[in-house]
């Protein structure tokens, strides 16, 4: 190989390292803003009702209820996967949610207050 075709392979060598660089770093910025990060819904308690009574959420997300009720209440979900214990009024209870699904919940003290919590 004469010596303009060996400096002309490493400058195409060179071009190819570079554009694989850019390609993997705009691959790494993408990748970080395509992760979501989890949000905070709120659920109040109030008029002995869940408002809203659907909340759609993601894994990961928390959900605060705020009881608003002069009464205690509670979040328990039918198939025990959650369970908040009693909330005093004025006070709140949360949960961390990981596992997708659709959640039918409702307050043991008072059981035509129910709710449902899609988690996907």
């Amino acid at each position: 190989m004469s010596l303009p075709s060996r400096q002309q392979a490493r400058r195409t060598g060179r071009r190819k390292a570079a554009a694989l660089s850019l390609i993997a770093f705009c691959g790494t910025v993408v990748l970080a803003h395509s992760q979501v990060k989890p949000h905070q819904h709120s659920v109040l308690m109030v008029g002995v009702r869940f408002l809203p009574m659907l909340l759609e959420v993601k894994a990961g997300d928390t959900i605060v209820w705020e009881n608003r009720d002069p009464f205690p209440h509670n979040v328990t979900a039918d198939n025990g996967q959650f369970r908040s214990g009693d909330i005093a009024p004025e006070q709140t209870g949360k949960i961390t949610v990981d596992k997708r699904g659709r959640f039918l919940y409702v307050c043991t003290l008072h059981p035509g207050m129910k709710g449902v919590l899609t988690v996907n």
